[in-house]
């Protein structure tokens, strides 16, 4: 009798912990930085339990070498913002208007996952991004310990 209370009392203790987790998981962090977010109505990124959703990031510059320079380091700022680096970066998709242009410029990018442990990835050509001046777009899905 005793182990079976001893055990019910483990499982009632180990349920209230999980509860807490279910109630974190449903926590919605929203971030948003002003301009385009507020005129389009989207979030920058957004945080759910230990993930963090990070929207298509665009910047300006001359060229497209440039622009990923300045994307890279405002995804480093937003990753900053919860604890994380690009070595807790999972996934990554990068649209571009010119492929061949992006493929070219691989080595600049491996350059921002300095661990050399790079995240699963996608890219994909389009016709257009949102802003007209935009060679790229960045999106990015973290895990955070």
């Amino acid at each position: 009798m005793r182990y079976i209370i001893g055990f019910l009392v483990v499982v009632a203790l180990s349920g209230i912990s999980l509860w807490a987790e279910e109630e974190d998981l449903l926590f919605r962090d929203h971030y948003q930085a002003g301009g385009w977010e507020n005129e389009l109505g989207y979030s920058q990124a957004v945080k759910v339990g230990n993930v963090i959703f990070i929207s298509g990031t665009r910047a300006p510059g001359k060229n497209m070498e440039t622009q990923m320079k300045t994307i890279y380091m405002r995804l480093q700022s937003v990753l900053g913002r919860y604890g994380a680096t690009m070595n807790d970066v999972t996934q990554e998709r990068i649209y571009t208007t010119d492929l061949a242009m992006l493929k070219s410029l691989s080595r600049e990018r491996k350059r921002f996952y300095n661990s050399g442990i790079y995240p699963a990835v996608s890219w994909v050509q389009v016709e257009a991004l949102a802003d007209e001046a935009a060679l790229l777009e960045i999106e990015l899905v973290v895990v955070i310990d």
